[in-house]
């Protein structure tokens, strides 16, 4: 089954021409929020997470000309989420303060290098508090910015540094091993990485420069084969592929194997673990495709397409990040859809969900990885009796979350709507009980509204269909006008009708309950 899903209510709007995202509890409702830099909008839009991977539109926020790229941290520490934005056309970097609500006030913006486009944050001088680095694309520059605490940016001594030609993306990672925050950065139009190691004091000495692949364009760093030091991944938006940089623990870096396949033009990545393994797994976004693609790692630094890849989103993806977005305990994908003006939430399928119940009737699950459980835990506090079976799993009410679909020994259908292993609610699957000639068979959207309806089948081998809603009937009808089974010739269309499970047979039969 494909690894990532649209989730409910995708794609959401954002302001026009989003080129970059970022993630974070803005509010400080517990949820993870998002942000886009709004390339022709001049602003920055601020989505609202409900914990279940929806999002509401906050106040959008006027930034500079051109914004390209945003980053969210506490600047001014006082415990909220801040950000910065660069911006294109305006040669600055905006800086934007939270009033602790999600809502922002600017602070003043920061002169940088001519045509600032990516930008990073970090603690670039060992003092506590996040300094920033932007990709100055016309000046073949870094601008290396010192925060004073208060969220206030003085260019650092020896800034701005030169680096290769076309900067455009930047990361700020430890790469040589001595515990201070060092720099990487794409250039573009010399299919390299210059690298910047910290002197410890937010100075920066250059280090041999990284062969990439034609038009290297986003960048992600983390420890990729397990060996301890922080490695690179970038897109190389000229070759639809990405090159895979191991670090040699010094801050050198050396191509591991054949750059891997994406999509056209992949733009931006971002490294997680996905699958819950416990490795760093990779995803890019393909802006000549309109897709992502996925890689898992086998924990070595060696990466295969995850299932379904590439997936679809909207309209020339640019950014892209990481974060569990209906906390299900596994990443999923927020990409920010340059040309539809959306965001697309895709969400993590990768757990298998395995369903027990004891001879008595206790229900429980367990979440997988592979062979592995992530979570083992009973469904709730409560036992529903040994006449209720578990027939099936299904998102019945659209959330991205698997529900629980019971049949009594009588027939009577119910349904437990669930957040992993918490009970939302249990009803019965409409009014009605079919009888025991009816079994369910299977579960699936057939109607293609996001949420799974039930498929029947009756003893003489008729199948049925309800769609549902969550746990409640929208329609229920024979599944075609006839059954061809071996052996038997095929019915009228009336009869067919007659024997479908509906309305008319009504039962007191209790459900499931939750306690």
């Amino acid at each position: 089954m494909p690894m990532f899903v649209n989730g409910t209510g995708s794609p959401f709007p954002t302001g026009t021409n989003p080129v970059s995202n970022a993630t974070a509890d803005l509010n400080g409702d517990g949820h993870l929020d998002l942000l886009f830099a709004n390339y022709i909008s001049d602003n920055v839009s601020v989505l609202f997470g409900n914990g279940s991977g929806g999002f509401t539109a906050g106040t959008a926020v006027p930034v500079g000309n051109g914004p390209r790229e945003v980053e969210a941290g506490d600047l001014d520490g006082d415990g909220d989420i801040d950000f910065i934005a660069s911006n294109y056309s305006g040669n600055s970097v905006s800086v934007l303060r939270n009033n602790g609500n999600g809502t922002f006030t600017a602070a003043a913006a920061v002169p940088v290098g001519t045509v600032p486009r990516g930008v990073a944050l970090g603690d670039l001088d060992g003092d506590g508090d996040l300094d920033f680095v932007s990709a100055n694309y016309v000046s073949n520059t870094v601008s290396v910015m010192l925060n004073n605490g208060s969220a206030a940016f003085t260019q650092a001594a020896g800034s701005p540094i030169a680096v290769g030609t076309r900067p455009v993306a930047v990361v700020v990672a430890k790469l040589d091993g001595d515990n201070d925050f060092d720099i990487a950065v794409t250039n573009n139009s010399n299919n390299t990485v210059s690298i910047l190691l910290n002197n410890g004091n937010g100075t920066f000495t250059a280090a041999g420069p990284a062969a990439t692949g034609t038009g290297p364009r986003g960048i992600a760093a983390g420890d990729l084969d397990g060996d301890g030091d922080t490695d690179l991944v970038v897109d190389n938006f000229g070759a639809n592929t990405l090159s895979i940089l191991l670090n040699n623990g010094s801050g050198g870096f050396t191509a591991s194997g054949a750059p891997l396949a994406t999509g056209n033009n992949p733009y931006a990545v971002t490294v997680g673990d996905l699958d819950g393994d416990g490795d760093l797994d990779i995803a890019t976004t393909n802006s000549g495709g309109s897709s992502v693609s996925v890689f898992r790692n086998n924990g070595s630094a060696g990466f295969t397409p995850a299932d379904g890849s590439p997936f679809a989103v909207g309209v020339s993806p640019g950014g892209i990040v990481m974060g569990d977005f209906n906390e299900d305990g596994v990443l999923d994908l927020s990409t920010a859809n340059f040309g539809s003006n959306t965001t697309s939430i895709l969400i993590n399928d990768v757990n298998d969900r395995i369903l027990f119940q004891s001879s008595d009737g206790t229900p429980a699950i367990w979440l997988m990885n592979g062979l592995g459980t992530v979570f083992v835990g009973a469904v709730g506090p409560f036992n529903p009796g040994p006449s209720w079976h578990v027939k099936e799993s299904g998102d019945f009410n659209g959330d991205s979350k698997s529900d629980i679909l019971w049949q009594n020994d009588d027939g009577t259908p119910a349904i437990w709507l669930m957040n992993g292993s918490h009970v939302l609610a249990n009803s019965p699957a409409g009014s009605f009980n079919p009888g025991p000639t009816w079994q369910i068979k299977a579960t699936g959207d057939f109607n293609g509204d996001s949420r799974s309806d039930i498929l029947w089948q009756n003893d003489d081998g008729t199948p049925a269909i309800w769609l549902m809603n969550g746990s409640t009937v929208l329609s229920n009808s024979p599944a075609g006008s006839f059954r061809d089974l071996p052996g038997t010739s095929r019915p009228p269309a009336t009869s067919m009708a007659t024997a479908s499970p509906t309305s008319c047979g009504r039962t007191t039969t209790a459900r499931p309950r939750s306690g």
